[in-house]
């Protein structure tokens, strides 16, 4: 099954990426959730810190994808307020370990199994499982995960001393965004020349505007 999905970002970090044919796999302990892969319900500290120890582990990164481009709130949190590009995949995800966020309005007690992994939640162990649920007031990101090893299916750049996932048939990129407040000069013809040679069909490039009748973003070239 094949979905669109969105990872907003800053124009470097685009630039960057659309050169290398890579997107950043993030560490868990880095993200903005301080709830983060702690949605099991504990009866004690040391259940808790239990939790929190797969926030430490060192061999899983993740990509945090939204199923919309359109929120405002998205481009102001995640893309340099409004400044910055999103990127919109194609994205296999039934051949990958991707899946849509199950948002809760309170913690969920272990054993629980989040909506939408379907036939797949036997095979995930717990860890994954509990960084697939989060508290409802996140429900506006509409946020898909795509999980990875650092020993199995993600690039290591030395240099930054990070891990990324590569551009690859399961995940292809297909469109470029450019932020409604961008003030890159020449960023289009910039963009142009990175994705001349990409071996893929070439990706839109796409401006966008605030909407002139809703609160939300829309595509306009």
């Amino acid at each position: 099954m094949q979905e669109t999905l969105y990872h907003f970002t800053c124009t470097k970090y685009a630039l960057e990426g659309i050169q290398k044919r890579r997107v950043k796999a993030s560490e868990l302990d880095n993200t903005n959730d301080l709830f983060e892969s702690l949605s099991y319900r504990s009866g004690s500290v040391d259940g808790m810190q239990t939790q929190e120890f797969f926030r430490w582990r060192t061999d899983c990164r993740v990509l945090c994808l939204s199923k919309t481009y359109k929120n405002p709130l998205l481009w102001g949190h995640y893309a340099d307020k409004g400044k910055g590009v999103c990127l919109g995949f194609n994205v296999i995800v039934d051949e990958v370990d991707c899946f849509p966020v199950d948002y809760q309005p309170a913690r969920v007690e272990s054993g629980y199994e989040p909506s939408g992994i379907g036939f797949i939640a036997p095979l995930l162990n717990p860890e994954v499982k509990s960084g697939l649920i989060k508290y409802r007031d996140w429900k506006y990101e509409e946020e898909w995960r795509m999980w990875g090893n650092i020993d199995d299916n993600l690039t290591f750049d030395p240099i930054n001393d990070r891990y990324f996932f590569p551009f690859e048939n399961r995940l292809t990129l297909r469109e470029i965004l450019i932020g409604p407040r961008c003030e890159e000069k020449n960023l289009r013809r910039r963009l142009e020349e990175l994705t001349a040679n990409y071996p893929e069909t070439r990706p839109d490039i796409i401006f966008t505007r605030l909407s002139l009748s809703t609160f939300e973003i829309e595509k306009v070239s």
